[in-house]
């Protein structure tokens, strides 16, 4: 059987081995790195979120938006939305808002159109979890149609689950 990652083990519905492996991750290595490209943060939030460790997330999130290196311009971008994500789990309404307009603006200057559809993602979901449905679904479609630009078919299929925002809010 070939090694699984905490995002595989996550996905596959292996939360606490998604936890574990997560954790192990990042106690051999704590401090975030633009070498592996923040690989192990993002599968830690992943698998904390899945676990219902939401501000566990946001703690993470947090730490690494603020210690990463300021030239991962990309990674500082993918934390923002996950912070987003996470903190409206949390409830915390304001910061998940100010967390992915502020990643969608570097995710426009950074010019990827993946990172820009997951941002745009994370902004619709924000604002679902804020009460603001219909703005929600503006930047869904935006996500969507980013998406379908690069055939990326974890936001397509993202964008394609979150079709009822009324029922989020």
């Amino acid at each position: 059987t070939p090694p699984q990652g905490a995002e595989h083990r996550a996905v596959t519905v292996d939360i606490d081995g998604a936890v574990s492996l997560a954790e192990r991750a990042l106690a051999l290595d704590p401090a975030p790195s633009s070498t592996i490209g923040l690989l192990p943060e993002a599968a830690a939030i992943g698998a904390f979120n899945y676990a219902g460790r939401a501000q566990d997330a946001v703690e993470l999130c947090r730490r690494t938006i603020a210690t990463a290196d300021e030239r991962n311009q990309w990674g500082r971008a993918y934390m923002l939305g996950n912070l987003a994500l996470s903190a409206g789990l949390v409830g915390e309404m304001d910061a998940a808002l100010e967390a992915a307009l502020n990643g969608m603006d570097l995710a426009e200057r950074v010019g990827n159109p993946s990172l820009l559809a997951y941002t745009a993602f994370a902004t619709a979901t924000a604002l679902a979890f804020a009460g603001d449905a219909d703005a929600g679904a503006e930047y869904l479609t935006l996500a969507r149609s980013i998406a379908e630009t690069v055939h990326n078919t974890w936001i397509l299929s993202m964008t394609s689950l979150s079709t009822n925002w009324g029922d989020i809010s």
